[in-house]
């Protein structure tokens, strides 16, 4: 797969010095824009250190190859890494300047190693990532209003005309150590990824328009026309995008499209589990990268009736039979999905899943979904209200055949 990137800056229309910085390093991997704050030059010092910081911490690093089955984990370690030493690095200059203390700056990277993409984000810069004809928000702001949207205490359509919506509640510098949002994902050819200022995204935001504007080759000139074109409807803040796009490789031309094929397929069969209907591509993408794949044989046992199991099984491919003693009572096809009430208890399983055909099962564990839920509340709420919508849809059909039974 081949990836190619392109970045652009401008001050606006009104103002005089730009304390946006990013960063395009297509060799590295490394992709990067920063929205500075903080009044006079100090603004331009805080982003201009981040980006600098970031980039030298992972060059030093030695990014693990695409075949490695802990990359993921590796590249998570580093660019976590990277941001601590960011905030240190500012950290040194506030203290060393008292002209420098209240400066900050917003923070979206991404860094690409194989397939593999991983965004560390702080602050109200986004990442969008255009895929299959659809823009979709991996980054969520760190606002005051998007935590009220979060909470439920504000609409969606609110949230843009709300006091706060520019109001940060994280960011590089005010505090002496931020954690990042960290999301990871496979990149395919084809997808193409827009880092963006709040310059750009106050003004071209609708994933309508977006799907619109994107829907060509990624290229200087279309990063002009996104700029001009949030010049024209605002041009109050600075502007800067960067654009990431992944590109088949001729030479691996079979490979990348049954890589395209199953990363496509992966996520259309989590989109049918009722438990991750009404999650975003962001929050899919935070769900998939804690499942594995396990193969079956023909004929081989999944689970057992009676035995302990604390896993959610999805059926990417293959038949599977379920049994209850010697009764057979259904039969799972790809796209269907059994265990989930194991995520949150230890009973014993009440039936016998079985392969009637070579078979491949995506597996989330228990342990690895309680993780999730800690780490991420909000998705954890979702995850979790879903469950309870089912169990209770479930209750209620087992009271109705009681009392048709009786």
């Amino acid at each position: 797969m081949l990836v190619k990137g392109y970045g652009a800056t401008d001050v606006g229309c009104y103002r005089e010095n730009n304390e946006d910085n990013y960063l395009v390093d297509t060799d590295l991997g490394l992709y990067m824009v920063c929205d500075g704050m903080g009044g006079a030059a100090a603004g331009e010092v805080a982003s201009q250190t981040v980006v600098s910081a970031v980039h030298s911490f992972i060059k030093a690093q030695t990014l693990p190859p695409a075949s490695d089955e802990n990359a993921p984990k590796t590249l998570v370690n580093i660019v976590r890494g990277s941001v601590e030493h960011a905030c240190s690095e500012v950290q040194k200059l506030i203290e060393g300047n008292e002209k420098l203390r209240g400066m900050g700056t917003t923070m979206t990277l991404l860094l690409v190693a194989g397939d593999k993409a991983v965004m560390g984000h702080i602050g109200d810069s986004r990442l969008y990532l255009k895929r299959r004809g659809e823009v979709h928000q991996i980054s969520s702001d760190h606002t005051l209003a998007s935590e009220m949207l979060r909470q439920g205490r504000i609409k969606p359509d609110s949230l843009e005309d709300n006091p706060y919506a520019h109001v940060l509640t994280k960011a590089i510098g005010p505090q002496p150590s931020v954690q990042a949002d960290i999301v990871i994902f496979e990149l395919v050819p084809d997808d193409i990824c827009l880092l963006c200022s709040d310059g750009l995204s106050g003004s071209v935001n609708n994933p309508v328009e977006l799907t619109k504007l994107l829907n060509k080759e990624a290229s200087e000139e279309l990063l002009k026309d996104l700029i001009e074109l949030a010049k024209e409807r605002d041009g109050d803040d600075n502007i800067t995008a960067v654009l990431v796009e992944a590109q088949e490789d001729g030479a691996n031309q079979i490979a990348e499209r049954k890589r395209c094929n199953e990363v496509y397929l992966q996520t259309e069969v989590l989109k049918q589990v009722y438990l991750f209907q009404d999650l975003s591509l962001q929050e899919l993408f935070q769900v998939h990268h804690l499942l594995w794949i396990a193969d079956y044989q023909k004929g081989s046992a999944v689970v057992r009736e009676g035995e302990q199991s604390d896993s959610l099984y999805i059926i990417l491919e293959g038949r599977l039979n379920v049994k209850r003693g010697e009764t057979e009572v259904a039969t799972l096809t790809a796209g269907e999905h059994f265990g989930e009430v194991s995520l949150l208890s230890s009973s014993p399983r009440t039936a016998t899943v079985e392969t009637l055909e070579d078979s491949r099962l995506l597996i989330l564990d228990k342990d690895a979904f309680v993780a999730l839920t800690r780490e991420n509340s909000v998705l954890g709420v979702k995850l979790l209200w879903r469950l309870a919508i089912e169990f209770g849809a479930r209750l209620d059909r087992a009271n109705a055949l009681l009392e048709a039974n009786c």
